[in-house]
């Protein structure tokens, strides 16, 4: 005669409570997931992200990139009750103070901040957002500013052309690298010569081992 068990569990208080963890972690992944399709970007500063996010942006346009002048909506949280809060743009090591803002009761900053027109462009940026009395320090990731206008004069705005500098009307981007075929160095290779070598991956015989 064969036999079976039929097992039971009954989770003691211990189990419940790692239960109840894990989900609320589960949670608060998923609202930061939303939370970062809608912005530019996320970066941990030194006590949390800044969220950057542009407020008049062309949809033709990547979100990180973003015109000189444009505003964007500064948004950050963990400063002290109504402390002053400086922002910053940062460029490399070039470091320039942009405008000052004030933390609400709860610690949380939402701040109005518009690009400077004599702003470097084409240039990895990002903002600095740092608290006066906490220290607390908040930066977002990396974005491109673009001069506003068309320099290349082929119709297309800089912010919106794959060759801001030489002409490209059609945009043609035939490895759909982002990089127009008029002024990318390998328009056929995605990678632009991953291993450095001056060939091209289409014409490389070995794309990631440098050829001697």
């Amino acid at each position: 005669m064969s036999r079976f068990f039929v097992a039971t569990w009954k989770p003691d208080t211990a189990s419940v409570r790692s239960i109840s963890v894990l989900a609320a972690l589960c949670f608060c992944f998923l609202t930061s997931a939303s939370h970062a399709e809608d912005s530019i970007v996320l970066t941990q500063g030194t006590h949390g992200p800044l969220w950057v996010t542009p407020t008049d942006h062309p949809d033709c346009a990547k979100e990180s990139f973003v015109v000189r002048g444009e505003s964007l909506l500064v948004t950050g949280s963990d400063f002290s009750a109504k402390e002053t809060v400086q922002i910053s743009i940062e460029q490399g090591d070039v470091k320039q103070p942009v405008q000052s803002g004030s933390a609400k009761a709860d610690g949380a900053l939402q701040a109005s901040v518009k690009i400077p027109v004599e702003t470097a462009t084409e240039t990895k940026t990002r903002l600095r957002a740092k608290g006066d009395t906490s220290g607390t320090t908040l930066l977002s990731d990396e974005f491109v500013i673009f001069a506003a206008g068309d320099t290349d004069g082929d119709g297309m705005d800089d912010i919106c052309d794959s060759c801001p500098k030489v002409a490209n009307a059609d945009l043609a981007d035939s490895d759909f690298d982002g990089i127009g075929d008029a002024c990318d160095k390998c328009p056929n290779d995605m990678e632009n010569d991953t291993d450095g070598d001056g060939l091209c991956g289409d014409v490389d015989p070995d794309p990631y081992e440098a050829q001697h």
